[in-house]
C-alpha cells in the first residue's frame, strides 16, 4: 500500500514537470513549442510510469493499451477540454 503511494507521487511529479497546460497553449496558438517536443515530454512521463508499474503487470499493460488514445486526446483541443 505504502509503495503505491510512492508511485502515485512519482507520477505526479513527472506530471507536473511535463505541464498538463502545455497543450492547451499550443491549442490556442500562444506557445512557441511543437508538437514533437510535446510528444517528447509525453513519452518522458510514459517512460517513468512505466519504470514505476514494473510491479503492477495490469496496469502496465492498461497503460500501455492507452498510449495512442492518450495522445491523441492532448492534441483535439474539443477531447483535452472535457478532462
Amino acid at each position: 500500500m505504502l509503495q503505491n503511494l510512492f508511485i502515485l507521487l512519482e507520477l505526479g511529479k513527472a506530471a507536473k514537470k511535463m505541464n498538463i497546460e502545455r497543450p492547451t497553449y499550443i491549442h490556442k496558438g500562444k506557445s512557441n513549442e511543437s508538437v514533437k517536443s510535446l510528444r517528447a515530454r509525453f513519452e518522458g512521463v510514459l517512460s517513468k510510469a512505466f519504470k514505476l508499474l514494473q510491479k503492477d503487470i495490469q496496469l502496465h499493460q492498461e497503460l500501455s493499451s492507452s498510449r495512442e488514445t492518450l495522445w491523441k486526446m492532448l492534441l483535439d483541443p474539443v477531447q483535452f477540454a472535457k478532462r
